[in-house]
Parts: C-alpha cells; sequence; structure tokens
C-alpha cells in the first residue's frame, strides 16, 4: 500500500499522505491502481474522459425531461434555465480546479491536482442531473417481441415487415424483411428498461429477395450489430450505437 504521494513543483517536492486525498476519491482511484506518476496522469485522463461523456449523456437526458414539463406549462423556462445552470457549472468548475492546480505549484504533476478535482465535480453534476429524470418504470423489460419502426432514421420500404424477438436474456431472432435470423444476447441491466446491450453474432436463412429487400436486410442486420445501448420509453425500444445515435426504432407487438 502506498504512504506518499510524491509531486514536482516550482519549489522541489511535495509529499503528501493518501489521507490529504480523502476528499479527492479520482485521486485515490488512480493512485491506487498506479505505480508511477505517469500512470497516475494517464487514469485520470481515462477518467476524465469517460466522466466527460457521461455528464454528455445525463445533460441531454435531463433536457429532454426539461423539455417535456415546458412543453405541459407551454412555456421555455426548465429547458432554458437548465442550459443556463449547465454553463455556469462548467465554468465554476474549471475555474475552482484551476485554483487547485495553482495550490499546488507549477511543476510537474500539478495537473492531476486539476483532473481530480474536475472528475469528482462532475461526478457530483452527474448524480444532480439524474435527480432531475423521471424516476424509470422497472416493470418495462426489454423481453418481448419488437416490430422495427425506422432504421437509420428512416422508414422502412413499403411491403417489409422487420422484427426483432427477444426470447430471453441471452437470446434473439426475428426477420430481416426477407430471412429469418438469430443469435446470442448480452443485456446489462437483465431485461430492465434501459442498459448496454451486445446482439449476435448473428445467423440467418440465405434467401434472396432482391436488390433493395437484400440491401435493408444487410443494413438492419448490420445495425443489431453496432448497437451498444438500448433503452424504452414511450412504449418504444431504442437500439443506440456508440456515438449515442439511434440506430433502430421499435414498437412493441402485442
Amino acid at each position: 500500500m502506498r504512504t506518499v504521494y510524491a509531486i514536482a513543483a516550482t519549489i522541489g517536492f511535495i509529499s503528501l499522505t493518501p489521507a490529504a486525498f480523502a476528499q479527492q476519491s479520482a485521486l485515490d482511484e488512480c493512485w491506487s491502481q498506479s505505480d508511477n506518476r505517469i500512470e497516475l496522469g494517464a487514469c485520470l485522463r481515462n477518467l476524465k474522459s469517460a466522466e466527460d461523456n457521461e455528464l454528455g449523456k445525463n445533460y441531454d437526458r435531463a433536457l429532454e425531461a426539461q423539455a417535456e414539463i415546458d412543453g405541459i406549462v407551454g412555456q421555455l423556462q426548465a429547458s432554458r434555465a437548465l442550459q443556463r445552470a449547465q454553463k455556469a457549472f462548467e465554468l465554476y468548475r474549471d475555474l475552482n480546479c484551476h485554483l487547485d492546480e495553482l495550490q499546488a505549484g507549477a511543476g510537474t504533476g500539478s495537473g492531476d491536482f486539476f483532473l481530480g478535482c474536475w472528475i469528482d465535480m462532475t461526478r457530483a453534476r452527474i448524480a444532480k442531473l439524474e435527480r432531475l429524470l423521471p424516476a424509470r418504470d422497472e416493470t418495462l423489460s426489454i423481453v418481448a417481441n419488437w416490430s422495427v419502426e425506422s432504421l437509420d432514421g428512416g422508414k422502412v420500404m413499403p411491403g417489409t415487415h422487420l422484427t426483432l424477438t427477444i426470447e430471453s436474456e441471452e437470446m434473439v431472432g426475428g426477420d430481416g424483411g426477407c430471412n429469418r435470423f438469430f443469435g446470442p444476447l448480452e443485456l446489462d441491466p437483465a431485461s430492465g428498461p434501459e442498459g448496454s446491450i451486445e446482439i449476435g453474432p448473428l445467423g440467418a436463412t440465405r434467401k434472396a429477395c432482391g436488390d433493395m429487400i437484400d440491401e435493408q436486410e444487410v443494413r438492419f442486420l448490420g445495425a443489431l450489430d453496432n448497437a451498444e445501448q438500448y433503452t424504452i420509453k414511450g412504449g418504444e425500444l431504442f437500439l443506440i450505437d456508440s456515438e449515442g445515435r439511434d440506430l433502430v426504432r421499435l414498437s412493441e407487438i402485442k
């Protein structure tokens, strides 16, 4: 167990015990995984990137929730207030953490204090944004029969019917508009209203139904393969890629 954290500063080296970072959870987390300052910095940068991505997702979801409130009351107040609050938070966070960096001195490693502060404040903001979201309906389940309403933002070809049957928390099947397909499934959390998803590799029958139908089927199966997240809202299932784009929108088949 490490007992000293050394950081080069303009006045020399500052040595601090882990107790000094009692309120610096990001520094604690990364220091426990690192053997030197280079590894510590890399860990903090990776955490910063992950938390920044999570912040963006939660902000977008919170803004959507506030827009729904605005729609009910007929005034654009809640969403605008959140937008202003988010800008104010980001400015305060960056200046506050820059102050932490300056307090540590201008030497090698002082940026770790900025990163640790930035991550901790961002995590607190994410928790705040989560409290603005409507309560999840835990009765919703992805395990159901679904019909594709849109693919890559466009409508399904007339005369074709694309389906996704989530038979269990471990298996999918369906109709690609020409061929039947099947394959494994991984969900986290299992069968809940949202979480991560991994579909495939998929197997399928090998009929040909014409160039346009076959091309649509290839795009559909490719979208299933690229899906990394799912969410169920308004009775519809959305499959989402790593960049947050909706790949497939489906409605439940009753």
